[in-house]
């Protein structure tokens, strides 16, 4: 296959079928762009090179899963960073401006439940901060300003046993944060 105006990720194999990569690529107009890697015949890496001016790259495991997702533009991220857990399920998004996270960033468990969400403002946690548990019930939430906790934390307990969660008692403690970082119980 000539490479020269090809636009994807270029893959050679070890094998006829197909199923032992032997290295891997992402090309723009017969350009190698970002991360090159090749494999050993047993799946295991043995080496990567970084090319200058990446643009969307998307990274895999020995079995060839599917890890990272990221987009570069002058060799700075933009756009929606997309990781994935061992099981293939999305384990983070984190949408990112010239290299700085912007907006509404989430992470998950393996199971795609919602485990954390944060806004960022100029690569700064700006607002509320949630984190839950894995069966969905909110954990605590934190205020943010400007990459600073501020003013409100609230913590939510529960008990589990076996993934079943019982609600033994639930309490709810708000602290508040003076200029002197000094933090009061109400």
């Amino acid at each position: 296959m000539s490479i020269d105006n090809f636009t994807g990720v270029y893959r050679e194999y070890h094998d006829e079928e197909k199923t032992e990569i032997k290295s891997e690529v992402f090309i723009i107009n017969g350009k190698k762009q970002g991360l090159y890697k090749s494999y050993y015949d047993n799946g295991c890496e043995l080496s990567s090179t970084d090319n200058s001016k990446r643009e969307n790259l998307s990274l895999t495991n020995s079995l060839g899963q599917l890890k990272e997702e990221v987009n570069y533009i002058d060799d700075k991220k933009e756009g929606m960073y997309k990781s994935y857990h061992d099981n293939g399920q999305l384990k983070e998004e984190v949408n990112y401006i010239d290299d700085k996270k912007e907006g509404m960033n989430n992470s998950y468990y393996d199971d795609e439940q919602l485990k954390e969400e944060v806004n960022h403002i100029d690569n700064k946690k700006e607002g509320m901060y949630k984190s839950y548990y894995d069966n969905g019930q909110l954990y605590r939430e934190i205020n943010y300003s400007s990459d600073k906790k501020k003013e409100i934390y609230k913590f939510l307990s529960f008990y589990s046993l076996k993934n079943k969660y019982i609600d033994i008692f639930t309490f709810l403690t708000v602290y508040i944060m003076d200029k002197f970082c000094n933090i009061y119980e109400l």
